[in-house]
């Protein structure tokens, strides 16, 4: 049986990042993540087998190029919006208003900083796994 606190963890973190962040794919991804981290903690903790940290590595691989699609709409900055921040955006946007390139830009740029943000946090995970031998 799979550690239950995994569940107590990654389930809420999924539904927050999904209503405020806005988009399906960053919540998978969160939800993945925030597995992988539990895992790795209880791991090292001994509560846990260290096979689940492998299980939540590949997990997380599997989602990340599952995604890939998603990925590149959110870097493309034409991701669909889900939650508070589509409701936000509804209100906000008038009818017949066209986006502007300038506020493209500022899309394109939030999502690229994030994934960057996302891509180098798993870099640096793989690389403090590496040092302490686990993989």
């Amino acid at each position: 049986m799979m550690y239950p606190m995994v569940f107590f963890i990654a389930f809420p973190l999924t539904i927050v990042g999904l209503y405020f962040v806005g988009y399906a794919a960053v919540a998978t991804i969160i939800s993945g993540t925030a597995a992988l981290i539990t895992f790795i903690i209880t791991g090292l903790k001994g509560i846990t087998p260290m096979e689940y940290i492998i299980y939540g590595i590949g997990t997380l691989l599997i989602l990340l190029w599952t995604l890939r699609e998603n990925i590149k709409r959110l870097m493309n900055g034409t991701e669909r919006l889900h939650g508070y921040r589509a409701k936000k955006n509804v209100v906000k946007q008038p009818k017949n208003k066209k986006v502007t390139s300038q506020q493209e830009k500022r899309r394109k740029k939030k999502a690229n900083s994030f994934l960057f943000f996302i891509y180098s946090s798993i870099k640096k995970l793989q690389f403090n796994l590496k040092k302490k031998c686990i993989i």
